[in-house]
C-alpha cells in the first residue's frame, strides 16, 4: 500500500516552524493603527452647537422668569420643549463629534431655519431690551458654529472618517 504524502493540501494550514517564513499574513504596515485626533475646532463647534440649541429654550424661561410670568402649565410645557430640543440637537452633534459630515450639512440647514425665526422675533422684540439681548444671542451663535465646523483644520477631519 502507498503512503500519502508527506505535503498538506494547499487549503489545509500549515504548522508554524521558527525561521521559516509565513505568507499570506499581514505585515507591520497593515497592522499598525493610527488614531484620528479630533481638531479643537470641532469640540468648540460641538460646544457653540449645544449652546445655539439652548439659547431657545432656556432663553425664554429666563425671560419668562424675569418678568415673574411662570403658571404651572407653561413651566411644564417649557420644560418639555427644553429635553425635546436638547435630545433633538445632541444625537447630531454626537454624530457631529464622531466625524458624520452629514450630522455636521443638517446641523447647518437646521440652523438657516432657526436663523430666520430668530431674525423674524428679533424684529417683534426690538422694544423690549431683555428679547433683543436674548434674540441676539440667538442670531450669533449658529453662525459661530457654522464657521467653526468649515473650518480647514476640520475638514480632513470629516474626510477621514466618512460614516
Amino acid at each position: 500500500m502507498m503512503q500519502p504524502p508527506e505535503e498538506p493540501r494547499r487549503y489545509q494550514a500549515q504548522p508554524y516552524q521558527p525561521g521559516v517564513p509565513q505568507y499570506g499574513g499581514m505585515n507591520e504596515v497593515q497592522t499598525s493603527y493610527t488614531r484620528i485626533v479630533r481638531p479643537p475646532t470641532v469640540v468648540a463647534a460641538a460646544v457653540v452647537w449645544l449652546l445655539a440649541a439652548l439659547a431657545w429654550p432656556l432663553g425664554r424661561i429666563v425671560v419668562r422668569l424675569a418678568e415673574g410670568d411662570a403658571d404651572k402649565l407653561w413651566w411644564t410645557a417649557n420644560v418639555f420643549l427644553t429635553v425635546c430640543v436638547v435630545a433633538a440637537v445632541t444625537w447630531p452633534v454626537v454624530r457631529f463629534l464622531q466625524g458624520s459630515f452629514q450630522s455636521r450639512l443638517v446641523l447647518t440647514l437646521v440652523s438657516l431655519l432657526f436663523e430666520v425665526l430668530a431674525f423674524a422675533f428679533l424684529v417683534s422684540a426690538i422694544p423690549d431690551t431683555d428679547l433683543v439681548v436674548l434674540q441676539v444671542i440667538r442670531l450669533v451663535l449658529p453662525p459661530v458654529a457654522i464657521v467653526l465646523s468649515f473650518l480647514p483644520g476640520s475638514r480632513g477631519y470629516f474626510a477621514a472618517n466618512l460614516h
